[in-house]
């Protein structure tokens, strides 16, 4: 069994393998991915495994478990390739199927709220010099102080992820919640940093959590890395005229040439608002 994404999601497939009690793996990659191109080192390959129909383990990347099977949930394009008989090494994920869609159907629906707060993972957060006044109030778990630690306004969210271990989904939802409640803020992005996150949105509606490592990659091979951009008030004119076409050439790679193009469409304002 294979096909797209864009034609059947992730828990229409969960589902189905379940009331046919299917035992394998679901192979999910990024369309036209090859992991030794260097234009395109952002997308891995997930995988999900089932037992009798049952999810029981799932990895993307340095990813496993649940953490990696609701990043999955993000994906809104590629192919999948479903392997029959083939079993995971250990189990990993012990929930039952209804309770891991329920979750994965909540993080979608959060996914758009996120965005809002947490475009990319390249802002930059660091803890206001005067708390906010129910700080004495105010109580966090063991990683959300860890997190809060490593906001020192000058490493990007990406990187405190890392040093935490967390995913980029676990990562957006800590911030979030510690800017509302007003522990740390951003600061202000740059017009060059504001553009790559228009883009990186844009592209959102039809990568879902695949748009940003995209777009980085490609900024990253056209010259204009997106941790650079803090130096630059604005993108070079010469850059944001290209940037545009070369964006939807890869996104063609993963959504197919017809949504490609209307993605270029939705880019095309941004990039001459630059």
């Amino acid at each position: 069994m294979e096909g797209l994404l864009q034609d059947f999601h992730l828990t229409e497939m969960i589902q189905l393998f379940e009331m046919s009690r299917k035992t394998g793996v679901l192979k999910l990659t990024p369309i036209g991915y090859q992991p030794s191109a260097p234009e395109n080192p952002a997308a891995p390959t997930g995988y999900i495994y089932f037992l009798d129909g049952q999810v029981v383990d799932a990895q993307l990347s340095t990813l496993r478990g649940e953490d990696a099977l609701f990043s999955l949930f993000l994906w809104r394009a590629g192919t999948f390739q479903f392997r029959e008989g083939e079993r995971p090494a250990s189990r990993t994920i012990t929930q039952t199927n209804e309770s891991l869609l329920m979750e994965g159907v909540r993080r979608i629906d959060e996914w758009t709220s996120i965005l809002e707060h947490v475009p990319t993972l390249q802002i930059i957060l660091f803890c206001p010099p005067t708390p906010p006044p129910q700080v004495q109030q105010i109580r966090l778990t063991e990683l959300q102080w860890h997190f809060l630690q490593a906001a020192n306004g000058r490493d990007t969210l990406a990187t405190i992820a890392r040093r935490c271990g967390l995913s980029g989904f676990q990562a957006r939802i800590i911030a979030t919640k510690l800017l509302a409640l007003g522990l740390v803020q951003r600061r202000p992005p740059t017009e060059a940093e504001r553009y790559f996150e228009e883009l990186v949105l844009a592209m959102s509606k039809d990568l879902g959590e695949l748009a940003e490592p995209l777009a980085e990659a490609i900024f990253t091979q056209a010259g204009l890395a997106p941790a650079t951009l803090a130096t630059f008030h604005a993108a070079p004119p010469a850059f944001t005229a290209r940037i545009v076409p070369e964006l939807t050439s890869a996104a063609a790679r993963y959504i197919g040439q017809h949504r490609a193009q209307r993605l270029a469409q939705r880019l095309a304002p941004i990039a001459q608002s630059a």
